[in-house]
């Protein structure tokens, strides 16, 4: 096939990890809502469920970086989404606290973050003139996820319940597997460069990033981000519906998904500063 057709698909599919990469935890205090009266939990206990997919998409990164080492993009992309929909599928049918953090926590966090990791690495390698464009496209994602997935929670759990939505959920994340698909293959005669290492070597590329200067300190800032990254997602819904009597869930879900504009709005900026700002270093050359 064509070169366009594995950029264009590229995108598509990093733009499908993107969605759920910024949906899943933006929705999970909106869950709560529903989730504590049938538990018999408290909030704070229900917490732990997204703190450990917060926590898991960020530090499942080093793992996600050896499986694109290892597994290539597209294998990567497929295991993620794959440990996305087993959790959810399975956590919608547990009663065991514990168990939500394993299935509903730690499995769809990791899962999401190779998937994410995997996908964007393929965007980067497939672009170069307009690699800008294509990630500024391929992150909007996350800003549409944040923007439709509180609120479609909310309406599916009205109805179905929390056991429903996240069943649902587990379904709608398998479009990992099409999404993998849009990746180019290895055997593909296409510009793929997607060759892959052996775990000693990947373990050994990973490493060997944080001799580049500036790595360590840009780490650390992603690190302290993390920490509040998803705190007002979480908190947000449970807080306005038990101190405003007349708000609902669905209200509550409404409020959330605003910041999904915000983020629309930055990427798009972000984009066209990067383009811009590429030009200019071109014509300097």
């Amino acid at each position: 096939m064509s070169r366009s057709y594995w950029q264009i698909g590229s995108v598509v599919s990093c733009f499908i990890a993107n969605f759920f990469a910024g949906g899943l935890p933006n929705s999970y205090g909106v869950m709560y809502t529903y989730m504590k009266e049938p538990l018999g939990t408290t909030e704070w206990e229900l917490s732990w469920i997204g703190s450990l997919m917060g926590g898991c998409i960020g530090f499942a990164s080093i793992l996600g970086t050896v499986c694109v080492d290892c597994l290539g993009c597209r294998l990567s992309t497929l295991f993620g989404g794959v440990l996305v929909g087993i959790g959810y599928i399975i956590g919608s049918q547990m009663d065991s606290l514990y168990i939500l953090y394993l299935t509903l926590g730690v499995l769809p966090g990791t899962g999401v973050c190779i998937a994410f990791t995997a996908s964007m690495v393929h965007v980067s390698k497939q672009f170069s003139k307009w690699r800008p464009l294509a990630v500024g496209a391929s992150v909007s994602g996350i800003a549409v996820g944040m923007l439709v997935w509180p609120p479609l929670s909310s309406a599916v759990a009205d109805n179905m319940g929390w056991r429903g939505t996240f069943l649902i959920n587990g379904a709608l994340t398998l479009h990992f597997i099409p999404g993998a698909l849009l990746i180019t293959p290895a055997n593909n005669t296409g510009p793929s460069n997607d060759t892959t290492l052996s775990l000693r070597q990947a373990v050994g590329s990973c490493l060997q990033m944080f001799k580049i200067s500036g790595a360590i300190h840009i780490s650390f800032v992603y690190i302290f981000l993390g920490f509040s990254y998803y705190t007002f997602s979480s908190s947000l819904p449970d807080y306005l519906t038990s101190t405003l009597s007349t708000l609902t869930s669905s209200d509550a879900a409404l409020i959330l998904s605003t910041s999904g504009y915000g983020g629309m709005v930055s990427r798009i900026v972000s984009t066209g500063i990067s383009m811009e700002a590429g030009r200019e270093f071109i014509h300097l050359c």
